[in-house]
């Protein structure tokens, strides 16, 4: 099916656009209709193979250092809630 709509020629993806766009046709209830997620990722500037973040450039072992103590409270926290759960069935 991807092959069909990646494959088509222009006359005929957008037809499979503007009926995506008149109907609202959406992936699932989590995502946006398609047509909107085309209209925004259009309004983008057109930068994409513009490097903007470099990994190297941060200290991840430092960010987790200090997220250790949240998540180590959440994991408590998602712990006792599952075994609150479970005890309670």
């Amino acid at each position: 099916m991807a092959q069909a709509v990646t494959g088509a020629d222009g006359a005929t993806k957008g037809r499979y656009l503007a009926e995506a766009e008149a109907q609202k046709r959406c992936v699932d209830s989590s995502h946006p209709p398609t047509s909107m997620r085309i209209e925004f990722i259009q309004s983008l500037p057109d930068t994409w193979g513009v490097d903007r973040l470099h990994s190297s450039d941060y200290d991840f072992a430092a960010i987790d250092n200090e997220m250790r103590t949240i998540k180590d409270q959440l994991g408590k926290e998602e712990m006792q809630d599952l075994f609150d759960t479970e005890v309670n069935r």
